[in-house]
Order: structure tokens, then C-alpha cells, then sequence
């Protein structure tokens, strides 16, 4: 773990979309890398994890700067998992958010991963909280107007 580097530059995206597509995510978002590259350019926060040269790890945070914030995109190398690296994007995200004030810290994040976040104070949203998502596909991208 102490091998690991962490840093908010982003690195080439070739290598980014690498990391991103070794989660078998992309098998059903199918984001191509100028899309990638999009949503990691205009995130309030990137953090990316370096052992040595390698990229290893990475986090963004989407953000108003001062209310709200969302954590996406926290990925580690599958030969790194289980070794901290995780950990250190998450804290080290939160501290972004925790220095700007920002009082809702909201999270998207995989099934079966509620254990390891509830460890930074996260906890699952009860099923009366408020909120709604609306997944836009090709076959939904028109709005209607209310009748």
C-alpha cells in the first residue's frame, strides 16, 4: 500500500479506459473513450492511483462545489484489489468534499459493495428517501410535456 501514489492529474485516457473497462461495466454502458474521457475532463474531482508508472486506480466526484456531491467511477486494477488502494481514493475524495463543505456526499456504486463503503460513513438511502433516476437509452430520449 505504501507504494501507492496518488494524484489529481489526469492521466493519457487510453489508460483510464483501460482501467474502466477491466470492471466489465462498459460491457453494458458501451461508452466509447471520447465519452470516457468527457465525464472524467468535466468532473468537479478526478483522483488517480499510481504504483510506479502503472495506473491502478482511479475516482471521480460530480459536484456543485457546495451542497451536493457524487462519488462515481471508484475503481481499482483487479490484481490491486484488496490492498488499500480503494480506501485511499475514497479518502482522499472525501477530503475534496470535506474542505469545500459540502454537507451531502451521495455514492453509485456497485451491488453488494454497501459493507465496504458503510466503513467511510455511507449508508444505503432509506426506501421512502426521496430521489428518482431516470436512465436514458435510445429508446427513451425524448421528454414529453406533462398533459
Amino acid at each position: 500500500m505504501n507504494d501507492i501514489r496518488l494524484t489529481d492529474s489526469i492521466p493519457p485516457i487510453a489508460e483510464a479506459y483501460s482501467l474502466f473497462e477491466s470492471t466489465g461495466w462498459n460491457k453494458t454502458y458501451r461508452i466509447p473513450p471520447d465519452i470516457f474521457e468527457t465525464a472524467i475532463e468535466q468532473s468537479w474531482r478526478t483522483t488517480f492511483a499510481h504504483r510506479g508508472s502503472k495506473l491502478v486506480g482511479m475516482g471521480r466526484i460530480v459536484s456543485d462545489g457546495a451542497l451536493y456531491a457524487v462519488l462515481f467511477d471508484i475503481i481499482v486494477d483487479p490484481h490491486c484489489q484488496r490492498a488499500g488502494v480503494g480506501s485511499q481514493i475514497v479518502r482522499h475524495l472525501l477530503n475534496h468534499c470535506h474542505t469545500a463543505g459540502i454537507r451531502d456526499i451521495l455514492l453509485f456504486s456497485a451491488k453488494g459493495t454497501e459493507d465496504y463503503y458503510r466503513r467511510f460513513g455511507f449508508v444505503p438511502r432509506p426506501a421512502d428517501a426521496p430521489g428518482m433516476i431516470l436512465r436514458v437509452t435510445s429508446g427513451n430520449r425524448a421528454v414529453s410535456s406533462p398533459s
